[in-house]
């Protein structure tokens, strides 16, 4: 089993969009090896759903640039 494990930095599976609640933005920018760039997989919204953040609102750029990348104006709805 060992032999097919590998560790990969946070980013390459799991880019968090947002610094997560309590840590700030200025940490955030001088250590932002698990924080979203362009062409990492996936972006975790981790605690938008809580008290003064909002989740579309954080989601928005993300989606908008998928809608300009695909060229057709209209990203796929994902179902819950």
């Amino acid at each position: 089993m060992l032999a097919k494990l590998a560790l990969v930095p946070q980013r390459i599976m799991n880019s968090y969009a947002k610094p997560p609640a309590g840590v700030s933005q200025i940490s955030a920018s001088t250590n932002p090896d698990g924080y979203y760039e362009d062409g990492d997989f996936v972006i975790n919204f981790a605690g938008c759903d809580r008290a003064g953040r909002d989740c579309e609102a954080e989601m928005r750029p993300f989606l908008e640039k998928l809608e300009r990348e695909r060229g057709d104006g209209e990203a796929e709805e994902v179902k819950a």
